[in-house]
């Protein structure tokens, strides 16, 4: 009892300090909130918010406008203060998420448990902060998505999950994978219902802006997010981390790259033609695509609901979304961290189990992972500096940690953890 005390004083300290700077940070400065508050604000007038928007270009949906249009009635300083505090209330639901489908803490000791804890946070403060500074929705993507896949594949809250999947659908398109993800499970009535759900998200906003607007303002959505648009084969932008700016940074020559200065090295390992590498592109696509049919089929009859798998297939499912989509940028590198936790886990495995564990190469393989997270835990020009952080950028780094995630997953096989002396955690029920 005296160590949830603690516990719980801590949570509130670090819940408190985490406020006050949010709130600060966010009335002082916002970016891409801005964007979405000025749609929002003038998504019941005559103004197309997809082509006339002073901030930048509006990328979500009709419906997400409306949903902000309460807190956009207010000056813009408060809006970004509101969202803040909304989205980081978001952060501490997706750790209390992760430990309630895990229940971690009865598989490490307390010195473990803080450590693991640390450690976790060490890896995501980054991106978190990114996605506050900037009042990005990455946040609310990924609780969207966990928590509809937890309510459907645990607590048997079908209608509410899909409901929640949909709605993230609406708003950006990405969680659809998180679909087709419950598809290949078998929980084909979940898939029906958000569907419908979808569906319906898209007529909704005419009962509030009429019929030929609402047709009008998703004609302009779509449009603007169409994948096949030259802008979204090969991006050269140094921001994005999916595939379609990776591969041709390192194997085509662009025309025009005044827009991203190279450090004082060439990053191309040889050109190969464009309709050549756009077909190789699509390929690894379509083969990331079907390589969660492995995961999920992975030992199924004999995983007696163990937790682990759920986290497996839910990490690797977000490195696909952020290797996938197009124009997935710094900000939705928060989609690679259920990856690093779930290799944390293994990190405390392995040292519970030396002396039995793996081979030499496969601990040295690990920890070269831990160093990738590293690498994705100190990002940051106040801790490395611009020009550091600029060669990062350069060179992809965090997509190119995204690929090793993505190998290490499909090695780092649930089964082979081993927390405790009684293995694996059954779950049976969670509250």
């Amino acid at each position: 009892m005296k160590y949830i005390k603690q516990f719980s004083l801590s949570f509130y300290i670090i819940f408190v300090l985490a406020l006050v700077y949010t709130i600060v940070k966010t009335y002082l400065d916002g970016n891409d909130i801005n964007v979405y508050l000025y749609a929002a604000k003038h998504i019941f007038g005559d103004e197309n918010i997809y082509t006339n928007n002073p901030f930048n270009f509006y990328l979500y949906s009709p419906l997400f406008a409306i949903l902000l249009s309460p807190i956009a009635l207010l000056d813009f300083e408060i809006g970004r203060v509101i969202w803040g505090i909304f989205n980081l209330i978001l952060v501490f639901r997706l750790w209390f998420l992760f430990q309630q489908i895990t229940n971690i803490s009865q598989f490490l000791s307390k010195k473990q448990h803080f450590l693991f804890t640390i450690l976790v946070a060490f890896i995501s403060i980054g991106f978190i902060n990114h996605n506050l500074t900037l009042g990005q929705i990455t946040i609310l993507i990924l609780w969207l998505s966990l928590e509809g896949c937890y309510r459907i594949l645990f607590k048997k809250q079908e209608v509410l999950g899909a409901l929640l999947l949909a709605i993230g659908v609406n708003i950006k398109i990405i969680p659809i994978f998180f679909l087709y993800y419950l598809f290949v499970k078998g929980k084909i009535k979940s898939v029906i219902f958000s569907s419908v759900f979808v569906l319906a998200s898209l007529v909704l906003p005419t009962l509030l802006i009429g019929n030929s607007r609402n047709v009008e303002m998703h004609k302009s959505w779509f449009e603007t997010i169409n994948p096949s648009k030259s802008k979204y084969v090969f991006e050269k932008g140094n921001g994005t981390q999916s595939l379609n700016a990776i591969i041709p940074a390192y194997f085509y020559e662009f025309e025009d790259l005044s827009e991203v200065p190279p450090p004082h090295f060439n990053r191309t390992i040889v050109a190969i033609e464009f309709n050549t590498l756009k077909t190789i592109l699509q390929i690894i696509r379509v083969i990331l695509a079907l390589s969660l049919l492995y995961l999920v089929m992975y030992k199924r009859n004999e995983r007696n609901k163990n937790a682990f798998y759920f986290i497996w297939e839910f990490a690797y499912t977000c490195l696909l979304i952020a290797l996938i989509f197009p124009h997935q940028q710094k900000y939705a590198m928060l989609f690679m961290i259920p990856a690093g936790a779930y290799v944390l886990l293994h990190v405390f495995s392995l040292i519970n189990n030396w002396k039995n564990g793996s081979s030499i190469w496969n601990k040295i393989g690990l920890f070269f992972v831990c160093f990738c997270l590293f690498i994705a835990g100190i990002n940051g020009r106040d801790i490395i500096g611009s020009a550091n952080v600029e060669t990062l950028d350069y060179f992809h780094t965090f997509g190119l940690v995204n690929i090793v995630l993505v190998f290490t997953l499909l090695v780092l096989k649930p089964d082979l953890i081993k927390l405790s002396r009684n293995g694996l955690h059954e779950i049976k029920e969670i509250q």
